[in-house]
């Protein structure tokens, strides 16, 4: 079983998978740490403490987003990327490239996927109604719309720079693992953020 799965992780994508799995995981752990769904991450946790606090549904829910999602995305992107995007002169000229092209192509349409999905696995697992299509599709739908622009903006703001160094200094096929591992921060936002508009947070 050992040697099996020493094999699997020797997969290019079936390895994105479980590092985004893992960051995923410790993303959400950590924003329940910090914040509840209707606080800030910079905000003092309130109520329950430890485990009573802990919603191990909501973590696992991230975490399948990571395996399933995020991983073989960002393995196809990145890959994507060194293939399509090349720009002849000073190597920074390629690393600048992939950074615009990868922050305006890659990370909307991730968004565009990831809080639809998390709708869809919240509605799905809740056993009410929201587990009916209709009520899954509107769900969908009213998280990418109320999340889209505030996560896109703060992405803008935090991507670039993480970029800047992955495509100048990591290697190809560790991408997606430095993404993930920088991203702990990051998924600490997006948990946030689906949280509280899972929870009916506004503004």
């Amino acid at each position: 079983p050992r040697g099996g799965m020493a094999a699997l992780l020797r997969s290019p994508l079936l390895r994105a998978s479980a590092t985004s799995c893992a960051t995923h995981a410790a993303g959400d752990a950590l924003c329940q740490t910090v914040a509840p769904p209707s606080a800030g991450p910079g905000e003092a946790r309130a109520g329950a403490s430890g485990a009573e606090a802990f919603d191990a549904g909501r973590c696992a829910r991230f975490a399948a987003v990571g395996a399933t999602l995020h991983g073989p995305f960002f393995h196809h992107a990145f890959g994507a990327l060194e293939r399509h995007v090349r720009v002849g002169g000073a190597p920074w000229r390629a690393v600048v490239a992939k950074t615009a092209v990868g922050q305006f192509t890659a990370l909307p349409l991730y968004l565009t996927l990831f809080f639809p999905y998390m709708s869809v696995l919240e509605g799905v697992f809740s056993g009410e109604g929201a587990a009916e299509p209709a009520a899954l599709a509107a769900g969908a739908a009213a998280r990418l719309a109320d999340n889209f622009v505030p996560t896109m903006v703060a992405g803008t703001a935090f991507w670039p720079a993480a970029n800047l160094v992955n495509f100048s200094v990591v290697p190809a096929n560790m991408r997606v693992a430095y993404v993930g591992s920088v991203g702990v921060v990051w998924n600490v936002y997006l948990s946030w953020r689906n949280a509280r508009e899972a929870g009916g947070g506004r503004g």
